[in-house]
């Protein structure tokens, strides 16, 4: 479990356990214990019993009363600092403190098994644990409370399992659709290069017809330039012949005529 800092905020005197309570916190060390507003600022000390033991603490669930351990007992108060009860660990040295459901306190003793002390401090009982011997800290979680989380983790398991099935639906989906877009978009491809091909078609034709009549044109052109090309040749020929067989007076009255 990974933890991420929301806000990191300066406190007086050193804090060795917390426990929330109804409208601040309840912190302790091994020299004084204290309520403390939701800024974590000192609202109110309290006397400590004996110096020197670290301390175990906790709230009751309403978070109304706190506990916290000294070197051989237990004391309970309410949130405004008002001592209501405290019990002797009959020398043992209490190592962790918790409250049930009903208000009664559950004290983890050294070398020994924890006991539950009833809330009016009229009857106490050793606590079976199982497999754990010696339990150095207990949390107390009523069975309501198990069930309930039971049943939050079994309807988160079910959110899970419908999302993924609707994760899985929706993969098909994309799948089916990818193909349709696959298939369209080559339709389409085939379809651009049939009119691509129609163009390309029609272009040459136009070429060919183009490039004809500007060829029939430039022959025309060409015949024309043959023609007036004879008709210069045989003018110079004639011109020539002229001008070797007669005298100046004939080329005179010739370029006259």
């Amino acid at each position: 479990m990974e933890f991420i800092e929301i806000e990191r905020i300066q406190v007086e005197d050193l804090v060795e356990n917390i426990a929330t309570t109804i409208d601040g916190f309840f912190t302790a060390n091994n020299t004084s214990a204290s309520f403390r507003w939701r800024d974590f600022s000192i609202k109110s000390y309290i006397p400590y019993v004996k110096s020197g033991a670290r301390p175990f603490i906790c709230s009751s669930f309403c978070g109304k009363k706190v506990a916290y351990t000294t070197e051989h007992e237990v004391i309970v108060m309410d949130t405004r600092g008002k001592k209501l009860s405290g019990y002797s660990c009959s020398g043992i040295k209490p190592s962790g403190v918790s409250f049930d459901s009903d208000g009664n306190i559950i004290v983890c003793l050294s070398d020994s098994q924890p006991e539950q002390i009833k809330f009016d401090g009229t009857s106490r009982r050793s606590l079976k644990t199982g497999f754990v011997h010696f339990p150095i800290n207990i949390i107390f979680h009523p069975e309501d409370q198990i069930k309930d989380k039971l049943d939050s983790l079994s309807s988160l398991h079910y959110c899970i399992t419908e999302q993924q099935e609707e994760n899985k639906r929706q993969i098909a989906a994309l799948c089916t659709s990818k193909e349709a877009i696959y298939s369209s978009f080559a339709n389409r491809i085939e379809e651009a290069k049939m009119y691509l091909d129609q163009a390309h078609e029609q272009w040459l034709k136009r070429f060919e017809i183009e490039y004809a009549h500007q060829t029939d044109q430039i022959e025309v052109v060409l015949d024309e330039l043959n023609r007036f090309d004879f008709k210069v040749t045989e003018a110079r020929s004639m011109l020539s012949s002229v001008l070797d067989n007669s005298s100046d007076k004939h080329v005179f009255i010739f370029s006259r005529k």
